[in-house]
């Protein structure tokens, strides 16, 4: 958490990191709704993913980080195994709606399960996955920003690479 050096509280910790999921959230839905019908399934590579297969991926995951969040390990042991079964879960996505409905919906089980946690359980234990060790909740608990952050990038990416010029600035 990369936070000024000033005193917080705890419970502040846990909004801030509901906040910059909300912000994660509604940009990577903004960079959706602006990517056009005609490049929804498009990818500069055969194995790039298209901009409906990084938000699958992206909603994919934030049920996968809630899981973790809330105790449960992540099923596959390592991240070769995990982007197979990710991208064949993402190939049954194919319209911007399902895709939609899909971050939606998983970040709403986020933002539920974020609403009902208390200072006492940012420490509650969790696994990382791919042998990456234990850690608290409080360790865990804006991998769901830091991830979907990441895949905003590569959906500005895809834009830039098909032509798109604009600055898609909405938070």
């Amino acid at each position: 958490m990369m936070w000024s050096d000033q005193e917080i509280s705890m419970a502040e910790v846990i909004q801030r990191a509901k906040q910059e999921f909300e912000q994660s959230r509604g940009r990577m839905m903004g960079l959706l709704k602006d990517t056009p019908d005609d490049k929804l399934n498009w990818s500069p590579s055969p194995t790039a993913r298209s901009p409906l297969a990084i938000v699958a991926h992206a909603g994919i995951a934030v049920h996968n980080i809630t899981e973790m969040l809330q105790g449960r390990p992540f099923g596959a042991s390592t991240s070769a195994i995990a982007d197979k079964g990710f991208r064949k879960e993402e190939q049954e996505f194919t319209s911007r709606d399902e895709v939609v409905a899909l971050f939606e919906k998983n970040a709403a089980a986020y933002v539920a399960w974020i609403d009902t946690l208390t200072e006492e359980g940012l420490n509650d234990p969790i696994t990382f996955p791919f042998g990456l060790g234990t850690g608290t909740v409080l360790h865990g608990l804006t991998a769901a920003a830091r991830h979907t952050e990441a895949h905003i990038a590569q959906l500005e990416y895809v834009q830039t690479i098909y032509g798109d010029q604009d600055w898609h600035m909405g938070i």
